[in-house]
């Protein structure tokens, strides 16, 4: 009988745990920004350490993800960066984008400077123009 006991009392502690588990899933899915404003930079430098994935920030904090990295059809010598932002970050026409390097890993991020002056520019999924200038006078 003592056997039965610990079996009922194992399978509860695990089941709460998962149980919790579960909670704590649908806790961070909900916490997370919707990435839905497509935004794009066109550097004529090298690009060198940005990967999909890779984060987007201003003023230290992570505002999107970078969607994308090829080569610019309009333009062929530069590259284009697709970015994608939470949609609640409003982008200005001053706001200029720069790539910091970490130099421990050569990794790198892509550093949104934002700017009070401008209009706000309309994501390019919207049917805006969606294009961020690069820092350097790049467009």
């Amino acid at each position: 009988m003592e056997t039965r006991s610990n079996l009922k009392l194992v399978i509860a502690v695990i089941g709460i745990l998962f149980f919790g588990l579960i909670l704590f899933a649908i806790f961070l899915s909900n916490s997370s920004a919707s990435l839905n404003a497509i935004y794009n930079i066109s550097f004529s430098k090298s690009v060198s350490g940005l990967s999909a994935g890779n984060a987007v920030t201003m003023s230290g904090v992570t505002v999107g993800r970078i969607k994308a990295i090829s080569i610019d059809k309009e333009n062929p010598g530069s590259i284009l960066v697709t970015v994608a932002l939470d949609e609640q970050v409003k982008i200005r026409d001053g706001v200029r984008a720069d790539i910091s390097r970490s130099f421990l890993n050569g990794d790198a991020s892509l550093v949104l400077m934002p700017s009070s002056e401008g209009e706000i520019i309309s994501p390019a999924d919207t049917g805006g123009e969606g294009r961020i200038a690069a820092s350097g006078g790049n467009k």
